[in-house]
């Protein structure tokens, strides 16, 4: 019998986009069961790595949209390894096939994906060498499909055909191009 699945739905704020040259601000996640009710959340403040430097178009956004976000995630930053180091503390906490969510995925899972290969020497892929993956992920091809303000596990099958060329039994990359 497979472990029930826990959601770690994250958020980061970063001062610019590029994860060579800008830092990651702040790092939060909302932890959910599979019924979506919340068990705890997380949210620290990181001080920029040393070296890079904000984004001055990303700064501008900040100050004129966003001043008081802003504000909030400036205000008492710890080092970005110490923060990363709580972060898998407070992951490890919850037994279960603990499943990363992040929207957008390829923005804010790259960026905690990167911190965490820094200051834990592991990111978010679990590989076959991987002793003690934070977190959890099937053998076969599966995402988180939204359903109205709710998301499911779906694997391939339940994706809609538009995204496999119209061939149900197409996946999505091999779609003809």
């Amino acid at each position: 019998m497979e472990e029930p699945s826990i959601y770690i739905v994250v958020d980061i704020e970063t001062d610019g986009p590029v994860l060579s040259r800008h830092s990651m601000r702040n790092l939060s996640a909302v932890v959910v069961d599979q019924a979506g009710k919340e068990l705890d959340t997380f949210s620290e403040n990181l001080l920029p790595i040393e070296g890079s430097i904000p984004d001055p178009g990303t700064l501008i956004w900040w100050q004129e949209k966003n001043s008081e976000v802003w504000a909030k995630i400036t205000t008492d930053p710890l080092e970005a390894k110490e923060v990363i180091r709580r972060f898998e503390a407070f992951i490890r906490e919850f037994e279960g096939q603990r499943i990363f969510v992040g929207h957008p995925l390829a923005f804010d899972g790259l960026w905690v994906s990167n911190y965490m290969e820094m200051f834990l020497g592991q990111g978010l892929m679990a590989f076959h060498d991987t002793q003690d993956p934070l977190f959890w992920s099937r053998d076969r091809l599966t995402i988180l499909c939204r359903r109205g303000s709710w998301y499911q596990l779906c694997s391939l099958p339940s994706w809609p055909i538009s995204t496999r060329g119209g061939d149900p039994s197409t996946p999505h990359a091999s779609r003809p191009r």
